[in-house]
């Protein structure tokens, strides 16, 4: 479960649709949160992931997260950095917080730009040493546009020197409240070039695991190189909805924050009943091939891909296509599939050996 607690944030970031005014009113108060921990816990949710907006800006962050833990739910955090401090990581590793993800887009300058603020590049690393002081783990999420594309090498420099040893790295994908222009995402043509980027930085000694997240793909290198964190062998389709769903600070119901589409509202309707309706995530759940359009239909990965992930994914007469894929001609696929089993079966076999 991902769970946005809020939509206020410190930071005014481009590449974020979620920067509500930091003295807006929270639609829920802690009761109301509390009720809504407890509806996770109920449904027998293994891990819930707070986030925001800025999640640590709620006085009562802490409360949701102990309700959640006390329940028996494992907990992690998505902050920006600016609030986590030696203190916060202390509280957390006695609380039993199983980790945090610590939003660092670039280099000192391009990071400060792109969040509207000269000191948050500062803090973030202020906020990944408290962590590490403490023994947490440690995940550094990097969204990529264009201009982060040429910062790529020099900020995995920064998370090595720091000791980060998990490095997330998505595609910025277009939100309804971000300042991204078209100019900024990278185009599809561009990701062969992102994807080799990031294979020869994933390699180097002392430098963090790089983890390819769902928007960044498919079936080529990527998968064998960067995807392990998140799928055994290689990407096998979205999952929202059917493994993991998303919920909104006012109790809405969602696959993924990246789709418009509201299940429901705990508030009206428990959680247990609105995910056991089969009525409901009906993108995912009741998927077939005749939902895809474009490249993806003829796609030979497309019964296993499934189209890709939502955040990216483009909808054309009812059709689902994700141009920002190694297998699609937008990209110059489709590419050599049995060179990729080869390199699966080579990298399983040097695991083995070592």
């Amino acid at each position: 479960m991902i769970w946005r607690i809020t939509d206020r944030c410190d930071l005014d970031c481009s590449h974020c649709g979620v920067h509500g005014p930091l003295d807006a009113p929270e639609v829920l108060d802690t009761d109301g949160m509390l009720d809504i921990a407890d509806q996770i816990a109920d449904l027998g949710c293994e891990l819930t992931v707070l986030a925001g907006g800025e999640p640590l800006v709620r006085d009562d962050w802490q409360r949701i997260a102990t309700r959640l833990l006390d329940r028996g739910v494992l907990v992690s955090l998505v902050t920006n950095g600016t609030r986590f401090t030696k203190k916060t990581a202390r509280w957390c590793v006695d609380a039993g917080i199983h980790s945090v993800h610590v939003s660092l887009d670039g280099a000192k300058e391009l990071h400060n730009r792109q969040r509207n603020d000269p000191t948050s590049h500062d803090k973030a690393l202020k906020a990944i040493r408290a962590a590490r002081s403490q023994d947490m783990i440690v995940v550094a999420v990097t969204t990529i546009t264009k201009l982060v594309m040429e910062d790529l090498e020099e900020l995995g420099s920064t998370l090595a020197e720091e000791g980060v040893e998990n490095w997330q790295v998505r595609l910025a994908a277009s939100q309804r409240g971000n300042r991204l222009t078209q100019l900024d995402y990278v185009e599809p043509e561009a990701l062969p070039e992102v994807v080799q980027r990031l294979c020869d930085l994933a390699g180097r000694p002392g430098w963090p695991t790089i983890q390819a997240a769902t928007s960044l793909g498919y079936y080529g290198t990527v998968e064998t190189e960067l995807r392990g964190a998140y799928q055994d062998d290689a990407w096998q389709g979205c999952t929202c909805g059917l493994d993991w769903c998303y919920l909104e600070p006012n109790g809405d119901l969602k696959a993924c924050g990246n789709t418009q589409v509201v299940e429901g509202n705990v508030r009206e309707l428990c959680l247990s009943e609105l995910w056991a309706d089969p009525e409901r995530f009906r993108d995912t759940r009741t998927w077939s091939l005749a939902k895809l359009g474009g490249g993806c239909r003829q796609c030979d990965w497309a019964a296993r891909c499934r189209g890709g992930c939502l955040a990216i994914a483009e909808t054309r007469d009812g059709l689902r296509e994700v141009q920002h894929c190694m297998q699609h001609p937008a990209t110059g696929g489709p590419r050599n599939l049995r060179g990729f089993w080869a390199r699966r079966a080579a990298k399983k076999l040097r695991t083995l050996v070592e």
